[in-house]
């Protein structure tokens, strides 16, 4: 039971306040805000308490924006959003040598993702949008190969896959509708995608095939031994793809288009991987900083076993009927993910590449006028930025964003006078530089060289490279200049 008497929270970067009176949480009952007659349900309650354990300073814009919405709201002067959330689960982490941790509490630590339960988490905000630079890399990999995105449903009524069920029962979680029907949540989709082409389809002619689609959605299994270290969730993001052709030939090279286009996505993430080659199917497998090796990837071929059970046939000369051969391709996003997580970092936090790093630059607001000037001038060009405007000291902050991995750092404050104190290089070398300036060129283009334009002369801001430890101050004109 959580119980608070009288807690007011200010957070001067936001002009708010928000006063909690005298009142009682607790989890047997649905807890009653008595003095605005808020009733909270149970997984609101907990959230309320995880936020609590995690730091104080995020929960005012996250109650403000529920009570709010109130009759009789108690927020004064509340800015209309806040991106505080943005940093949900890093700041219990300072201080900390992240290198000495195991991946799977290095990934709780950095704001990654938190546990619920055996095999269960949350993905926190930096881990979202870490996964959505990995999801941009896959789409990109599978339309270079004809690849279709779809979405197929999770939820698989059991009367349509009864080969299915059977094949996975032990791994299945299976419920029933209010007239005794049975479904199952997705553990894969090789009949789901068939069934699909039999419903369009059927039958097929030679002249459609090959067809490749894929999706990225959850699925579900129950795991008997779910393990955190070796990634076995019960449920899990998966990038599955399948494709349907009428000949071995055909479906011997898609097969091959798939495995480079594997290839290519490990490869851009700077992984060592290798190929594990089986009679029908394929596995890449990541080494892990301890030498053991994880499963990210694998390939099948099927042939026509999900074609025979369901009857998908497509139809040849002479009106000929034969069915179609599949191949199944399956990615384990937060697989990936962790394998990423453990070879990029340092003592510090993360260390991701660019390509998947949560933003490209991180600005520190030290009550700068023109901080969201900048913030915008970047964005516009497709420059993804976090501000960070809480009410913390700065080296708590700098702290974060290292943390989670951003690469390159600006601190802004109104004079100099507030960077006394701070260990700092008056000149960066050059060769360090060429990585934040190959980022800020995309905005000089998009901008026609502007932005300098707008910023005054003397205007400095310190520059912090995720690869060092000391800093500079740049001038806003070196920074931009064309």
């Amino acid at each position: 039971m959580l119980k608070m008497n009288k807690y007011i929270k200010r957070c001067n970067s936001f002009k708010c306040k928000v006063i909690f009176k005298k009142g009682q949480w607790g989890c047997h009952d649905a807890p009653v805000y008595s003095s605005h007659g808020i009733t909270f349900n149970k997984m609101f309650l907990y959230l309320l308490i995880t936020l609590s354990l995690l730091g104080t300073d995020l929960i005012p814009c996250t109650i403000a924006f529920v009570l709010q919405k109130t009759p009789n709201p108690v927020i004064r002067n509340y800015r209309t959003f806040s991106t505080n959330g943005r940093l949900l689960g890093l700041t219990k982490s300072r201080g900390l040598n992240y290198d000495s941790l195991d991946v799977t509490t290095l990934m709780q630590k950095c704001g990654i993702w938190a546990k619920w339960d055996p095999g269960i988490y949350f993905t926190m905000p930096i881990g979202h949008r870490i996964i959505q630079r990995i999801q941009n890399i896959i789409a990109k990999e599978m339309k270079s190969i004809g690849c279709v995105e779809l979405s197929l449903p999770i939820l698989q009524p059991n009367h349509s896959l009864q080969d299915k069920f059977s094949k996975f029962k032990d791994v299945t979680y299976c419920m029933k509708n209010r007239s005794g029907l049975e479904f199952t949540p997705s553990p894969s989709c090789e009949e789901a995608c068939s069934i699909l082409l039999l419903n369009e389809l059927n039958p097929i002619s030679a002249d459609t095939l090959p067809l490749s689609f894929y999706q990225i959605r959850s699925k579900f299994r129950d795991e008997i031994r779910s393990s955190d270290v070796r990634v076995r969730l019960r449920e899990f993001l998966m990038k599955d793809g399948y494709s349907f052709h009428a000949t071995d030939e055909c479906a011997n090279e898609t097969y091959q288009q798939f495995i480079d286009a594997y290839s290519r996505i490990f490869n851009s993430l700077g992984l060592k991987y290798s190929k594990n080659e089986l009679d029908d199917s394929l596995e890449f497998l990541v080494t892990l900083k301890d030498g053991s090796q994880l499963e990210i990837a694998h390939a099948f071929k099927l042939g026509t076993y999900y074609s025979d059970a369901c009857g998908l046939n497509f139809e040849s000369t002479g009106r000929q009927r034969f069915p179609v051969k599949l191949n199944s391709y399956g990615i384990g996003i937060e697989r990936l993910l962790y394998a990423s997580c453990d070879y990029y970092r340092d003592e510090d936090g993360l260390l991701l590449p660019s390509i998947i790093c949560p933003y490209d630059i991180g600005i520190i607001s030290l009550d700068h006028p023109l901080c969201s000037r900048l913030t915008e001038s970047f964005e516009k060009s497709g420059i993804s930025v976090l501000t960070d405007e809480r009410d913390l000291p700065l080296k708590s902050r700098l702290q974060d964003m290292r943390a989670c991995g951003i690469p390159h750092i600006f601190v802004m404050a109104p004079s100099n006078e507030k960077f006394g104190h701070l260990e700092t290089n008056l000149k960066l070398p050059e060769h360090s530089f060429d990585e934040l300036r190959h980022l800020v060129s995309s905005a000089i283009a998009f901008n026609n060289n502007r932005i300098a334009a707008e910023f005054p002369d003397d205007l400095l801001i310190e520059y912090y490279s995720r690869k060092r430890r000391t800093s500079t101050f740049v001038n806003i004109k070196q920074l931009f200049a064309a």
